[in-house]
Order: C-alpha cells, then sequence, then structure tokens
C-alpha cells in the first residue's frame, strides 16, 4: 500500500487572528442568535473591537463626506468596516480553511458525524510503542 502525501502551507497564527476577527465582525452584525445583533452597534460596550472599528469607519467617512457622524448611513459603515477587515484577512481565510479540509479528510473517520480519528489511525495508535 502506498502513502501519498499532501503538502499545504501551514497557516501562521496571524492567519487564523484575522480570519477570527474578519468572521467575530459578520457575526456580530449579521448573526440573529445573538443577543449583539439586536443592538445598535453604538450601543455595543466600548471595549468591543468590532464597535470600536464602525466607530472609526463612521468617523473617516464623516470626515471624507464633510458631514456629521451622524448623517452617515448605517450600511455605508458596514460596508466600510467589512471591507477592511477583508482586506486584512486577504487570503487568510483560504489558508485556514484549506488546512480544515485537508486535515479532516486525511486524519478523520468519514463514517462519523464528530471529529474522531480514522479508524487506521486508532490502530496504529493503539499498536504503537510511544510513550511507553
Amino acid at each position: 500500500m502506498s502513502v501519498e502525501t499532501i503538502r499545504v502551507a501551514r497557516f501562521s497564527e496571524h492567519d487564523y487572528e484575522v480570519t477570527n476577527r474578519f468572521l467575530s465582525l459578520m457575526e456580530n452584525l449579521f448573526d440573529s442568535r445573538r443577543g449583539i445583533f439586536r443592538q445598535s452597534w453604538e450601543e455595543w460596550p466600548e471595549d468591543n473591537e468590532d464597535g470600536q472599528l464602525l466607530r472609526e469607519c463612521r468617523s473617516d467617512l464623516a470626515a471624507e463626506m464633510r458631514v456629521e457622524e451622524n448623517e452617515v448611513d448605517e450600511d455605508l459603515i458596514s460596508f466600510r468596516a467589512i471591507r477592511r477587515r477583508y482586506l486584512e484577512c486577504d487570503l487568510s481565510w483560504h489558508r485556514v480553511l484549506m488546512a480544515a479540509l485537508i486535515l479532516e479528510a486525511s486524519v478523520c473517520d468519514p463514517a462519523r458525524n464528530t471529529l474522531e480519528y480514522h479508524p487506521f489511525i486508532e490502530r496504529a495508535l493503539d499498536n504503537s510503542m510511544l510513550g511507553e
């Protein structure tokens, strides 16, 4: 039996962090299951990183448009924040996703709905003398 090797660039901690920040913003803006969605982002706590970004985008847009901050359209503010986080994320999300897909396909039992070792790996671990 031959074993084929799949090589994919490992994602970095930075890749994970920027992907997580992008998805966090999406979740805060659009996930109706979270209580924060029912609030205006202006009511989010001061230490909420996504709220800080949205306030910063509102301020930048108001300056660019030469209007008061309360006159800037909410959708425009959200779009600016989403675009900023997406550009920060660049292709990091792809590296994180691709690595997860390959690890899942290579290591996990395809017959399970949970992340469990493939039976071949389970047997190899059970029969190994590592750690003894």
